[in-house]
């Protein structure tokens, strides 16, 4: 199933799609938990939104998820792309911990006493993929933000932020929703969080002080 991970992310990123899916279909019929194969499969979801069309019954994010769930047939708007790509991507943060980065990619004899096989941390290097767990949370933010659940969206991108990622202005892009909709103690909060996420120490401390004193009525 190794295997076919890594042929599914070389397949992706030539955009050959569909032979991707079927590479992780594969995957995911030996080793259905495996994080990794979610997390890929949530990538290829993202860039699938791009080819096809909006079609106006959105289905926006949930706050239950029945673990579950997998559509029967492959989405073919926009919406349904956007949204088992945040199932996938749900999913590779919740079988994250499984993923054992030492394992051997090889059989042992196939080497000597002196030298060493390949392991998965190798082959998440190779892909692009050695921290996914926290561009799984990055990319989730990003996404459930653009929805308009922004108590989920802050929670996974300070997830991404613990594990040292950096999140671009998320984090700044989150304190104009909070602004927008009156949440001024929400947005002076996350001026905190967003020092060296797009603010410097003075811009956020400014901006912090802004809304304290619209929330104070100063």
């Amino acid at each position: 199933h190794w295997r076919q991970v890594a042929i599914a992310q070389a397949l992706l990123a030539q955009g050959d799609y569909e032979e991707a899916a079927e590479a992780l279909d594969t995957a995911e019929a030996d080793s259905p938990d495996n994080a990794v194969i979610h997390y890929f499969r949530g990538l290829l979801r993202l860039e699938q939104v791009e080819q096809a069309y909006q079609w106006y019954d959105a289905m926006g994010p949930a706050d239950t998820q029945y673990v579950s769930y997998g559509p029967d047939v492959v989405p073919n708007s926009r919406a349904m792309y956007r949204y088992t790509a945040r199932v996938e991507l749900q999913k590779a943060i919740r079988f994250a911990d499984s993923v054992k980065l030492d394992q051997p990619l090889t059989p042992n004899y196939w080497y000597s006493t002196m030298a060493l096989g390949p392991t998965v941390g190798d082959l998440l290097i190779a892909t692009g993929a050695e921290n996914f767990e926290a561009r799984a949370h990055n990319i989730l933010g990003k996404l459930l933000l653009e929805e308009g659940a922004l108590d989920q969206a802050e929670r996974h991108m300070d997830a991404a932020a613990g594990a040292g990622m950096f999140i671009s202005f998320n984090y700044v892009d989150l304190i104009e929703e909070y602004e927008v909709r009156g949440y001024h103690l929400d947005a002076a909060r996350v001026c905190a969080k967003a020092v060296g996420q797009g603010l410097d120490e003075d811009a956020a401390r400014l901006r912090a002080l802004a809304n304290l004193r619209l929330l104070s009525g100063w």
